[in-house]
Order: structure tokens, then C-alpha cells, then sequence
């Protein structure tokens, strides 16, 4: 089943075990907190950078850092279509 709710961009920045760091945006609906999706039952999660979508393995995440405003705005060319309505307005 499909889940239809309305999804947000959260700028982060992520440490993989093979020693590279991404900076992208992580997925999460309405409500949800960034922990409530690593540990859902998912195996991958979409992740969006310049490059476009794609999925990566949760289990090669060592670190995800959510990056404050002021971060984002410094470096906004990294992180297409982000929310700030979201950021400004909910708890996560």
C-alpha cells in the first residue's frame, strides 16, 4: 500500500561506512521525525542531491547530521526544493 501523505526535505548531511560524506535531503512525512525514518522497516531510503534520487542502504549509515538553517543557507546549491516552511514549523 501506498502511502499518499504529504512528504518533507530535511538538509542533511550523511557519513556512509565507506568513508564518504553526502550532503543531501532526506525524505519524511508530515509529523514524522528523522529517527521514526531510520528505524522503520525500510532497507533503503530516497536521498535527493544535485545529482537527481537515489535509494541508499540504511545499514551503511554511520552518521546522519541534520544541518542548521544557517548551515543550509551557506551552502543552499546543495539542496534542491528544501522546505523552509517546514523547518521553521515543526518539531523534528
Amino acid at each position: 500500500m501506498l502511502n499518499k501523505s504529504p512528504k518533507f526535505n530535511i538538509p542533511a548531511r550523511i557519513d556512509l561506512s565507506n568513508g564518504v560524506s553526502m550532503y543531501c535531503v532526506v525524505f519524511v512525512r508530515q509529523n514524522q521525525r528523522v529517527i521514526e525514518m531510520l528505524g522503520d522497516e525500510r532497507t533503503f531510503i530516497p536521498v535527493q542531491t544535485n545529482d537527481g534520487v537515489s535509494l541508499l542502504n540504511k545499514a551503511h549509515i554511520l552518521r546522519l547530521e541534520i544541518l542548521t538553517k544557517a548551515e543550509i543557507k551557506e551552502n543552499s546549491e546543495l539542496f534542491p526544493n528544501v522546505s523552509f516552511y517546514y523547518l521553521d514549523n515543526n518539531a523534528w
